[in-house]
């Protein structure tokens, strides 16, 4: 019972979003933003291009782009962009999206069972936010990021998060992204973040430290509070 009432209060909340705070204040079209939110927070975490989202959703450009522009100022969606040191490469580079409810994401979004660690990059990214951090994803060449962490216009620290490092293959992606991403943006620390697996990682300078999300998000890992 209980669980069907909170499905149906946050449904609720996305309608009202899209119709009180977009259709009714920049006059736009409802099923087209609906259809818009719909996808994107059915993708949270992937990286996507005004291009692609104009075939997907059969919208222009600008349209698609105003789109953005309206639920990200409306608090329904973060934008992150991948790092670079040149503005220009952040514009045009594709652009990741998260929800700022995660709940409400859950409940909207078309998901699946493989959907936990995406949702749990999702809780990552809202916490690092709330704690006032700028936020960015890194790729290089076949190789990604989920997080590059900024302070006072510094990298702080390199962030992955995936639900379980229990398959060889995923441990050795996840580090190996770290290693060459810390080579490349001159940073001695990183983090994996898992649903409950804990270890340090020491490889020549760089250090990985893999940890629990419960106690990432706690603060009581080290007593640091990143």
């Amino acid at each position: 019972m209980y669980r069907h009432i909170w499905k149906k209060i946050l449904i609720e909340y996305f309608e009202d979003i899209i119709t009180r705070d977009i259709v009714s204040r920049f006059s736009v079209e409802y099923e087209k933003v609906r259809d818009t939110a719909y996808y994107l927070i059915s993708n949270i975490g992937q990286r996507i291009t005004l291009r692609k989202l104009r075939n997907v959703l059969s919208l222009g450009l600008e349209t698609i782009e105003k789109y953005l522009d309206y639920l990200e100022s409306v608090y329904m969606l973060f934008i992150v962009r991948r790092y670079s040191p040149k503005v220009k490469e952040q514009i045009i580079a594709p652009k990741k999206v998260y929800a700022i409810d995660t709940g409400m994401a859950n409940v909207i979004g078309y998901t699946t069972s493989e959907n936990i660690g995406s949702f749990l990059g999702n809780i990552i990214l809202v916490e690092l936010k709330r704690r006032g951090f700028k936020v960015f994803y890194y790729q290089t060449n076949d190789k990604e990021i989920d997080f590059v962490v900024m302070e006072n216009r510094k990298i702080k620290e390199l962030i992955n998060v995936t639900y379980t490092l229990d398959e060889e293959k995923t441990k050795k992606r996840e580090i190996d992204s770290l290693l060459k991403g810390m080579r490349e943006l001159a940073t001695e620390k990183s983090t994996i973040i898992t649903w409950d697996e804990k270890e340090n990682i020491q490889i020549g300078s760089k250090t990985i430290r893999i940890i629990p999300a419960y106690e990432w998000l706690l603060g009581t890992d080290a007593n640091e509070k990143i």
